[in-house]
């Protein structure tokens, strides 16, 4: 009953603290043919009122053997890159496991879903800085690359060639923007519809921003288009 109640405390999901007393007698008890419960009542020592109350508990030093097997699976996932995976595994014996451990798994998970801003906050609570790059469309392409290239270690290439297009599009964009001074997004095209993050080029904003740019169209590119 006693190894039961150890291997209870050592296998709980919650922490659960063992309590060892000993003996009146400071020694085991052997076990009788014929035990007179009110015979031992008057007889045990703690009843006699001209002795010093004895605190004979004593709290057993123990690590929870639960917590430490899900743990080493947290970590598992973590080198895999399995945020969400540790995050699930450590949700079972969440009162073992720090707040800030929580709070930046619960980052990571974010993170990789590129939900930056959440991503942001849940790593404050944990006072760490999760972003390298301060500057937003600067942090926005640097954490996309780092994406492609998670998805690229851990096997994912059906994913990693999906985001490669999008990726060239955005440092295009950030080449045109820095070199040639021209926002393409915002002076030739609208967001169609608007808060998708699709966008459509318009000719009528092109002639207004840039007429150069939309006759060389007009006589270079578009007349090819038309020959074709």
């Amino acid at each position: 009953m006693k190894s039961a109640a150890q291997l209870l405390s050592l296998t709980t999901n919650f922490p659960v603290g063992a309590i060892q007393v000993t003996t009146p007698n400071e020694r085991e008890n052997y076990g009788q043919i014929s035990y007179n419960v009110e015979e031992t009542w008057l007889n045990n020592i703690d009843n006699d009122p001209e002795l010093e109350r004895n605190n004979r508990s004593k709290k057993v030093v123990s690590t929870n053997l639960r917590f430490l097997f899900l743990r080493e699976t947290a970590i598992s996932n973590v080198e895999a890159y399995n945020y969400l995976a540790a995050l699930d595994i450590l949700h079972s014996v969440r009162d073992f496991v720090p707040e800030q451990a929580m709070s930046l798994l619960k980052a990571a998970c974010q993170r990789k879903n590129m939900d930056l801003i959440e991503a942001g906050k849940e790593a404050k609570q944990a006072n760490y800085d999760v972003f390298p790059v301060k500057s937003s469309d600067a942090r926005d392409l640097f954490e996309y690359l780092l994406l492609l290239g998670l998805q690229q270690k851990s096997g994912q290439l059906m994913d990693y060639v999906r985001g490669i297009s999008p990726a060239l599009t955005k440092l295009f964009e950030s080449f045109l923007e820095e070199r040639c001074r021209r926002h393409i997004k915002e002076d030739f095209c609208i967001e169609a519809p608007r808060g998708s993050g699709f966008w459509k080029v318009k000719r009528d904003k092109i002639e207004s921003n840039a007429p150069d740019l939309l006759n060389y169209y007009d006589s270079g590119i578009g007349q090819k288009q038309t020959d074709a």
